[in-house]
């Protein structure tokens, strides 16, 4: 009997465990993403430069590929792109 209370605790344990993993993953990717954030609007106006030089592209790595401009070089990741991609698209730039 007691064996089963000592087994039942250790299951609590282990999924309170693993539901406060969950949340400090979720909280570090939430965290990344803000940052990413950041990044993208502080390279806004570089993004919106080459947006008007190049019109008529489906998308910002277009523009970018067409202008001859890497993310890295706007000191964005490729995740970076993807997000203000995403963003802008919300926007409806």
């Amino acid at each position: 009997m007691a064996f089963d209370v000592f087994e039942g605790e250790k299951i609590d344990a282990r999924l309170a465990l693993e539901e406060a993993c969950a949340r400090v993953d979720e909280a570090a990717a939430d965290e990344a993403r803000l940052a990413s954030m950041q990044r993208i609007a502080e390279r806004s106006a570089e993004l919106d430069a080459v947006e008007a030089r190049y019109p008529g592209r489906a998308t910002i790595a277009e523009a970018l590929a067409d202008a001859g401009i890497s993310w890295a070089y706007l000191g964005l990741s490729e995740e970076d792109g993807v997000l203000a991609e995403e963003v802008r698209r919300g926007f409806g730039k």
